[in-house]
């Protein structure tokens, strides 16, 4: 899935919820990755990037200053394998829709981040140029 794809099905999904316009939050360990996913939010003018952080830390103040609807965040910020920071960065923002982002190719990477709290997971190449796709199909049960 492209960059583009993932702010259009961001955009898409809220505006069906009746919004005008989203705020979007990117926690992104790779500088790459963070300044292409800030500016394809940037250029659509459906999106309103809120701010972006490299770390948990950082994420978590942004996270409590600016409350966004939607939160793009890296799983190695998560904690790679477990994602055991995710609930900590979901109770900093418990209305924000949470899609996390990673490496992990088969579809129990998306399983687990859904029973960790996201709303979905995306397969990130790590490629600056690179595009994102999503690993599975979009669901809004966390535990399905």
């Amino acid at each position: 899935m492209s960059e583009r794809a993932v702010a259009t099905m961001l955009f898409a999904m809220l505006i069906a919820a009746g919004q005008q316009s989203v705020s979007v939050v990117i926690a992104m360990r790779h500088p790459a990755m963070r300044s292409s996913l800030w500016a394809v939010v940037q250029g659509d003018s459906g999106l309103r990037p809120l701010g972006a952080a490299a770390d948990v830390r950082d994420t978590m103040r942004l996270l409590h200053y600016a409350q966004p609807e939607v939160v793009l965040v890296d799983s190695a910020i998560l904690g790679e394998r477990d994602l055991q920071r995710l609930p900590t960065l979901r109770a900093a923002a418990p209305d924000a829709v949470f899609i996390v982002l990673g490496m992990g190719d088969h579809p129990a990477y998306a399983v687990h981040a859904r029973k960790a709290g996201a709303f979905d997971y995306i397969r990130s190449t790590r490629r600056p140029n690179a595009c994102p796709r999503r690993s599975g199909p979009l669901s809004a049960d966390p535990s399905s």
